[in-house]
């Protein structure tokens, strides 16, 4: 039996439902650490050890500059509608999508942003679109097979500060780093360089001398980090000098060309190996019915680990793409118990085979490279990974825009990756040049047979490599300003002290700040042959540079400009320089 309870805190109003009987909560204002931030302590407790059940917190707001959405989940669903695949409501978990949505104006502004503090276990999230001009928000706890506990914990931040909705989600996330007691990953400086990977220029058909020789191109283009995806073999192969002669001398060719390589892994695989030494240790998806080895037994770790090891230590590789680890199914909640398992939670014991993975390998490598894959960028992820790369969207740079822009809302300092960037030989330069602008503010992964580009198309990805290199520094380390969610980011900001980056992406102008630094570049991710900047005061004289995307010059001129509106004329796909004389 469950009843419900009834919280009135600050000016809202709470309704707890599901908790089983002999629990009792308490839903309480935690001190107000930042005006327009309500933190939200939910605890519930009891006498003796009781099995928590699915539990959900919920309130009700006025629909009151309440236009869009966005969450980890949504991607292009950004409306409020409520069709079955409007993504108002997604599940959460560490190893999976983080516990935050956000609810802003027309403008940009956020309304309301309210999180979790548990982003371990599974749970949802969600928001009900009311047809009586309410909105019903909703956190879920307790949503996968737990012990019996006698007290839990969470809290739950509300924050409806008017500020730009992407600040809002940029402290969320720092709330959490505050709240996680394991620090960030460290993040060498291989993970925030442009890199080639195997996967959509051969996908499984893998032939190791055609990656070296492409290798070797793509370091002529500046491209140093080389990623073998699916296809070159089972992690927990073990492989030795005797059993994969070309695998090791493609890893010294690598290194002698000053490279480093990755190779792709899922380590929940059930591989020949695994099937063999870990039967009845698995877990089976309820939905797609596939089957990944369980984490929670130590033994499935230590063999996990102990052959990441051998790949790093033995082989000589310099890290991984760890893949498919959402896949890991939550447990059934009629399981046997189990006492050769260590942990109840298929997400604690998730989280710990990641540490441990990081952990000793970094004691092998202080400098190894670690790429997780959308969905799974939340908190917990970011000390285990230090490379995030776009979920699969290929040939399509609007979606890898849109998917590289939502981890960086919530990565801080962990480089976003696109997913591998690839077109097809035919394309305009142009138009091939559109998959590498739209995915500017991440680190560009580059799927191509190096080969078989036109000699316009080699000019341009040289020279994109050379300019984003180049300002590196705004691009991943500057504050980020992504416009309009609802119309995937049609401008995008970057800034720091000296440097101001504006890219536009649709017939949109880019409002710049009142304060514009000594340099402002102007990339034009259209097929129009201009942009259009309002300019908040006078931008003074300045140094007008124009490229194209394959780096011929265009104009170099000064301009003196003052404020209001200003056309520049930018070839598509090339960018301006204006800098102060």
């Amino acid at each position: 039996m469950t009843e419900k309870y009834e919280f009135d805190v600050a000016d809202l109003s709470f309704e707890l439902e599901g908790l089983p009987d002999g629990f009792t909560p308490t839903l309480t204002a935690r001190p107000e650490r930042t005006p327009g931030v309500l933190e939200l302590e939910l605890k519930v407790t009891s006498a003796e050890p009781i099995k928590p059940a699915s539990t959900k917190l919920t309130w009700r707001v006025p629909m009151d500059r309440i236009h869009f959405k966005w969450n980890p989940a949504c991607r292009e669903s950004r409306f409020l509608d409520v069709t079955s695949s409007c993504k108002n409501s997604f599940s959460t978990r560490g190893i999976d999508s983080p516990p935050v949505a956000s609810l802003y104006d027309i403008a940009g502004t956020n309304t309301l942003t309210f999180a979790s503090s548990d982003a371990m276990h599974a749970g949802e999230m969600g928001i009900h679109v009311g047809e009586d001009g309410w909105l019903g928000c909703r956190v879920q706890i307790f949503c996968e097979a737990w012990d019996p506990i006698t007290e839990y914990s969470v809290i739950v931040r509300i924050d409806r500060r008017p500020l730009p909705y992407y600040v809002c989600l940029r402290e969320t996330a720092e709330w959490w780093d505050e709240l996680i007691e394991r620090p960030l990953a460290p993040v060498p400086e291989a993970a925030r360089v442009p890199l080639y990977c195997t996967w959509y220029s051969q996908r499984r058909k893998l032939t190791l001398s055609d990656v070296a020789k492409r290798a070797m191109l793509a370091k002529d283009l500046g491209i140093n980090v080389l990623l073998i995806d699916a296809g070159w073999g089972a992690y927990d192969a073990r492989p030795t000098p005797e059993t994969h002669a070309e695998l090791f001398s493609l890893i010294r060719q690598v290194h002698d060309a000053g490279m480093k390589i990755m190779l792709w892994s899922s380590p929940t695989s059930t591989t020949k190996r695994a099937t063999e030494l870990f039967d009845g240790k698995v877990l089976v998806s309820a939905k797609s019915g596939k089957r990944r080895v369980d984490p929670r037994y130590p033994d499935v770790r230590e063999h996990i680990i102990e052959s990441y090891e051998q790949l790093l230590g033995e082989c000589g590789v310099d890290g991984f793409k760890i893949d498919f680890i959402s896949s890991i199914a939550p447990a059934a909640e009629d399981e046997a118990d189990d006492d050769r398992r260590d942990y109840k939670s298929v997400s604690e014991g998730a989280d710990r085979l990641l540490c441990d993975v990081a952990d000793r390998l970094a004691a092998i490598n202080p400098d190894v490279l670690l790429e997780y894959r959308q969905s799974y960028v939340g908190p917990h992820m970011l000390r285990h990974g230090n490379m995030f790369r776009a979920v699969d969207c290929a040939n399509c740079f609007a979606d890898n825009r849109i998917r590289t822009i939502d981890i960086r809302l919530l990565s801080g300092r962990m480089p976003p990756h696109a997913d591998p960037i690839m077109w097809n030989t035919c394309e305009s330069v142009e138009s091939a040049a559109a998959q590498l602008t739209h995915t500017l503010f991440s680190v560009p992964q580059i799927s191509v047979q190096y080969e078989n580009l036109p000699a316009d198309h080699t000019d341009m990805l040289r020279h994109y490599v050379q300019f984003w290199m180049a300002h590196r520094d705004v691009i991943l380390d500057g504050e980020l300003m992504p416009l309009d969610p609802q119309s995937a980011y049609p401008v995008v900001l970057s800034a720091t002290a000296e440097k101001l980056l504006a890219a536009v992406y649709g017939r949109a102008y880019v409002p710049l700040p009142a304060e514009v630094p000594g340099v402002l570049l102007l990339v034009n991710g259209t097929f129009a042959d201009h942009v259009v900047i309002e300019a908040a005061g006078a931008l003074g004289k300045r140094q007008l540079t124009v490229l194209s995307c394959t780096g011929a010059e265009v104009c170099d001129r000064e301009v003196d400009l003052a404020a209001g509106l200003h056309r520049i004329d930018i070839p598509p796909n090339g960018y301006a320089t204006l800098s102060a004389t």
